[in-house]
């Protein structure tokens, strides 16, 4: 057995595909996928689609001149992409933009989908730990520390909260010009079980510490305004929810 491409430490294997000409992959890293192209001695060629927030599943036939890839994330219900091996590249290009395009893509009426943003920023917890979060927002919306925000967290029994799709949020966020945030909290599995193993028992604190501490860097950095920040969650997030009053200092 040969290895191709080696594993990466910091993420897990999502998806691959083979191609005549080259592999491709789909890695889950820091809570959303990253498509990479490698050519068949397994030397990394480019990364696609790099501005995606999201989720991304591959598929194709090894004989095709072509691959498609399936994109889902905040502000997306589905895209599905296209790779073509046949468009020309110049000879050494990194960027292989030219090769990838919108095949079809999914609509949602009243909603235009393009006037929406979604980014990942980092936060410090109580105890120094580094935490990610989601940030979702019409384009037109500032960070002007005016903005009301819906704060959604879980943070429990090891399960992710990976980029979601939903109408009635960007509905939400469009009429009132709010944002939504989604902090990984620990106790959740985006980072493996070291992430859930942090917040059981006696240092379940750990999640509420991180979920207290996206609300102060929400106002710090004027991404929401003071007392427009709404905290939301079910089952164990719900009771992160109402433990975060009592810890709040």
């Amino acid at each position: 057995m040969e290895e191709i491409i080696p594993e990466d430490k910091d993420a897990s294997l999502e998806n691959a595909l083979a191609s005549l000409s080259s592999t491709i992959v789909t890695n889950a890293w820091q809570v959303k996928d990253e498509i990479y192209l490698y050519d068949l001695t397994g030397k990394r060629i480019t990364r696609l689609a790099p501005d995606l927030v999201g989720a991304a599943h591959l598929d194709g036939r090894r004989g095709n001149d072509h691959f498609f890839a399936t994109l889902t994330g905040f502000t997306s219900p589905g895209t599905v992409a296209k790779y073509d091996f046949k468009v020309p590249l110049a000879d050494g290009a990194e960027d292989h933009s030219a090769r990838w395009s919108v095949y079809r893509s999914t609509t949602v009426k009243g909603l235009d989908l393009d006037q929406f943003e979604a980014s990942q920023v980092w936060y410090e917890s109580a105890d120094g730990t580094k935490v990610p979060m989601f940030v979702v927002k019409q384009k037109s919306t500032l960070f002007d520390g005016t903005a009301p925000a819906v704060q959604y967290g879980y943070g429990g029994f090891s399960i992710s909260v990976p980029p979601f799709f939903s109408a009635f949020v960007l509905t939400f966020l469009q009429m009132y010009g709010a944002i939504l945030a989604v902090p990984s909290i620990r106790g959740g599995g985006e980072f493996g079980e070291d992430w859930h193993q942090a917040t059981i028992r006696e240092k379940k604190v750990n999640s509420f510490n991180d979920f207290i501490a996206a609300t102060q860097f929400l106002v710090e950095n004027k991404y929401a305004a003071p007392g427009k920040v709404t905290l939301h969650g079910g089952s164990n997030g719900g009771s992160c929810i109402l433990a975060v009053p009592q810890n709040w200092s």
